[in-house]
């Protein structure tokens, strides 16, 4: 069983060396000191 959970980690951490790199540019900054709320919608 051990065997399986250090096979699972190591492809976790190989996966994610693998995936590209986000890389994001600020430039608007007119939400800048604002607050977003996001509401869920779940009521009827």
């Amino acid at each position: 069983m051990n065997k399986y959970k250090l096979l699972l980690i190591i492809c976790f951490f190989l996966f994610t060396l693998c995936l590209p790199k986000v890389i994001a540019n600020i430039k608007n900054l007119n939400l800048l000191g604002k607050t977003i709320v996001l509401d869920a919608g779940h009521g009827r």
